[in-house]
């Protein structure tokens, strides 16, 4: 790779503030780089430019200008003169890898979820998701009415589940789980995980009817269509039976009101089978401002379907308005925690 004795500048405090003002150049490269397929196309070898801009119908200079911004942040890597090859930031991007999270990054880069941060302030003013302001509906009607949108969606947070299966996995134990329903689990990774580790369990997986017959898919595919079912439903209304509910980066979604009706149902079908266990999947957010991902995934929040993040105080009250009390919070090889609660007459002290 050819040296250069240009050393990068200084990078002030108001240098920083310019750089993270063009937050949004990053967003668009990725989401080209994604478009154009160039992780797949380059492979397991280096490639010349001129070579990637054939494959891929486009222009080389501009590909190659594309390709060094990327490089620069570490997502590909220049090996040579014009020359690039993948790095394991850039192959994340492909879709062909078990750590694959080009589903989510298409969706945080589509322009769909993008225009909606193009003026986050009614939303800041008002507190109010920026989709019902433009719209006067929530993000998941929206979805729900566009399936090109919904499918990237669910491939989004299959991507997100993915990512957090196997932090899941070692840091709970559920060999004393009879029946684990997965609440809104989407396309079923998690659940299926968790049902092949643990050949005692059966499982259901809960989501709109929608997703629930997709992961009918998945789970056949898997060969557990004999220990878990699907069901489909509006978990605002309620939910099936279970000893215990799982819910991953659910309930952040919501505000406190609709969250509550969410865990008062989990509370009520845990009721009718005598007892058992709820279980949050999460990032627990820091008491004070500090670089952490849920400081990024709570604006997510505000602006698309108007949740929140939590800390551990918030969701230990929120818990208790709604039956439960959270007996632990257990920390994952993940950003994520696992909130543990019962309902309240079956806790026993911390």
């Amino acid at each position: 790779m050819p040296t250069s004795t240009q050393t990068a500048p200084e990078c002030t405090p108001a240098m920083r503030v310019s750089q993270l003002a063009h937050g949004f150049i990053v967003s668009s490269a990725l989401s080209a780089a994604i478009r154009l397929n160039l992780a797949e196309t380059i492979g397991d070898e280096s490639i010349s430019i001129d070579a990637l801009a054939s494959k891929t119908g486009t222009d080389p200079d501009a590909l190659n200008r594309l390709l060094r911004l990327l490089a620069s942040l570490e997502i590909f890597v220049q090996t040579g003169d014009k020359t690039y090859a993948n790095n394991e930031a850039s192959n994340s991007l492909r879709g062909d890898r078990a750590e694959s999270q080009r589903g989510f990054v298409e969706f945080i880069t589509d322009p769909f979820h993008f225009t909606y941060y193009a003026d986050i302030v009614p939303t800041i003013r008002t507190g109010r998701p920026a989709p019902e302001i433009a719209t006067g509906k929530n993000i998941f009607e929206l979805l729900a009415g566009d399936p090109v949108e919904q499918t990237r969606f669910d491939n989004a947070m299959t991507d997100l589940s993915k990512a957090g299966v196997h932090a899941v996995l070692e840091a709970y134990d559920f060999i004393n789980i009879n029946h684990l329903v997965d609440v809104a689990g989407g396309h079923g990774k998690l659940l299926t995980a968790i049902l092949t580790q643990y050949p005692q369990l059966k499982g259901t997986l809960f989501d709109q009817p929608h997703v629930a017959a997709g992961a009918a898919v998945h789970i056949k595919d898997v060969g557990l269509e004999s220990r878990c079912g699907t069901a489909g439903g509006d978990f605002f209304k309620e939910v099936p039976q279970a000893d215990a509910y799982i819910m991953k980066h659910i309930i952040h979604d919501w505000d406190d009101e609709r969250a509550s009706l969410i865990l008062k149902n989990c509370r009520a079908g845990l009721a009718r089978k005598g007892g058992g266990k709820l279980l949050l999947v999460e990032m627990i957010l820091p008491e004070t401002a500090q670089p952490h991902p849920s400081v990024f995934l709570d604006v997510e929040m505000l602006v698309l379907p108007g949740g929140r993040e939590r800390t551990e105080q918030e969701y230990r009250d929120l818990l208790e308005r709604t039956g439960f009390r959270l007996t632990r919070v257990i920390p994952t090889k993940s950003p994520w925690c696992i909130l543990e609660a019962v309902p309240v007459e079956h806790a026993a002290p911390i």
